[in-house]
């Protein structure tokens, strides 16, 4: 989730940035490659909340201000 959440905030920031609509878990132990679509694991309506904590979290632990 975290890499699907980095995209999300990578599209903010650029235009031309891909849109991620499937999610996947290799488990290499097995050579298992599991596939998953975004809307399976996202709830649309938690999620905006979701990505403001995941940002402010962000800031506070790096003191970044590079994302609006």
């Amino acid at each position: 989730m975290g890499y699907y959440t980095l995209s999300v905030i990578e599209r903010r920031l650029e235009e031309d940035a891909i849109e991620l609509k499937h999610l996947g878990i290799y488990f290499s132990r097995f050579g298992v490659l599991y596939q998953f679509n975004v809307e399976e694991v996202v709830n649309p309506e938690t999620f905006p909340n979701f990505l403001e904590w995941f940002i402010a979290r962000g800031r506070e632990y790096s003191g970044c201000t590079l994302i609006n």
